[in-house]
């Protein structure tokens, strides 16, 4: 006589036996020793973009490759505007937190240029890497993930 059950049926025991506490909503200042009853997931990807991740300018890595070193400037986009599109061989000027421009895949920080006349020069010997100083949309958690358990 085998008196050995399946984990599944010893969960199902368990489950049956345990009381029902409810459901109840309290603020989160009041969550301290208390167990949560469902699973939270994420209701959309953080960041929810691709996020610059300093101040400087937004580039194009392959104007970066070909040489181009001074870029004029286009415009500037703060965290919270809407999301520009970059023309080739110009750089916008960017703040932490923004949405990172159409046709932009690179930043170089502000320590790294001068501007004078509507044109931002990179320091002589700075070398760019494409997809830098950007955070990934989705690359905290993406749309659906289980936040808590």
């Amino acid at each position: 006589m085998n008196r050995f059950i399946t984990v599944e049926k010893a969960d199902e025991h368990i489950r049956s036996a345990l009381p029902d506490f409810g459901v109840e909503t309290v603020p989160v200042s009041d969550i301290a020793g208390r167990i949560l009853r469902q699973t939270i997931h994420a209701e959309r990807d953080l960041p929810p973009f691709d996020r610059v991740m300093m101040d400087g300018i937004a580039i194009a890595y392959s104007d970066f490759a070909a040489g181009t070193r001074r870029f004029p400037i286009q415009s500037t986009q703060n965290a919270g505007d809407e999301r520009q599109s970059l023309d080739a061989g110009n750089c916008i000027e960017i703040m932490t937190g923004a949405s990172l421009p159409q046709g932009a895949d690179c930043i170089v920080p502000v320590e790294r240029i001068s501007s004078t006349g509507g044109v931002a020069t990179l320091e002589d010997g700075y070398v760019a890497e494409a997809r830098q100083f950007i955070h990934p949309r989705g690359s905290d958690h993406q749309q659906g993930a289980a936040l808590l358990a």
